[in-house]
């Protein structure tokens, strides 16, 4: 906190905006080897804050039918977005799945466009009503792609075959499947847990355990070291239809229990 405020009063002082020194002293942080826990000690000083900010566009203006009304019609470009920002990653080859989940996650509109915004009202550009519109929309966006995301996966196996026809027919070599090779176990998920399990069935077994992650780091420094791991997402269907599991005797399922419930209904599909 004293960093950011410091930074702050140190660059207005010398005729410089005082955002500029609080962003500058933040990057500055970024690369220290506790960033990640100063992150998270300060993401509920940033909810705060953005409640805050929220709340003072609530002070602007009140909102009437008519701002709701345009709010609403502004929501609907989202379809729009989702769509281009479909468009453009089955361009730059990402499968269909990727696409899709990226897509609808990147469609809402983002809380930093309120500052923008707020920037323009204060200097004149624009009425404070506009303020008020655009928070609205900003906020039916967030409760809109919240829920479609919360049943995404099952949107896309209902509809895999019509998605699956944007994609390119040269993949990325990234999106590429790997087959487990002269494996009968293989371990889903190589966390603390799983990554215990295919320790202690490899010390039984030997090296017919094969392990697969969604942590691309860890699958490399794992096959680095000699291990039988390879890439996949357990929560990707595509994975599972085209996975050759006939020669896999055990598959034991190391996830979290809302990843294990998605995979395993994947694989009963």
């Amino acid at each position: 906190m004293f960093l950011a405020l410091g930074g702050y009063e140190l660059f207005y002082l010398v005729g410089v905006k005082g955002d500029l020194g609080a962003l500058i002293f933040g990057i500055l942080l970024a690369s220290h080897s506790k960033a990640a826990e100063l992150n998270k000690s300060l993401m509920n000083f940033k909810d705060l804050f953005l409640i805050g900010f929220f709340l003072s566009i609530g002070f602007t203006a009140l909102p009437t039918l008519s701002m709701i009304g345009i709010s609403l019609i502004i929501t609907l470009v989202i379809l729009a977005k989702f769509a281009l920002f479909f468009l453009l990653l089955t361009k730059m080859k990402l499968r269909g799945r990727t696409s899709f989940l990226s897509s609808m996650i990147l469609s809402n509109y983002s809380e930093f466009g309120l500052i923008v915004v707020a920037l323009s009202v204060t200097n004149g550009w624009l009425e404070k009503e506009w303020l008020v519109v655009l928070a609205l929309a900003v906020s039916f966006s967030f409760v809109i792609t919240s829920v479609l995301y919360r049943n995404v996966h099952r949107m896309y196996r209902k509809n895999k075959d019509v998605i699956r026809r944007f994609e390119s027919s040269d993949c990325l070599p990234e999106d590429r499947f790997v087959q487990p090779v002269n494996s009968d176990i293989l371990v889903v998920g190589l966390g603390r847990v799983g990554r215990g399990a295919f320790e202690s069935l490899k010390g039984f077994v030997g090296d017919t355990v094969a392990g697969m992650d969604a942590d691309r780091n860890s699958i490399n420094q794992m096959q680095v070291a000699q291990e039988n791991v390879f890439y996949g997402d357990g929560e990707d269907a595509d994975l599972w239809e085209r996975l050759d599991t006939t020669r896999i005797d055990l598959v034991l399922l190391a996830l979290p229990a809302s990843r294990r419930h998605h995979q395993c209904r994947h694989t009963a599909t």
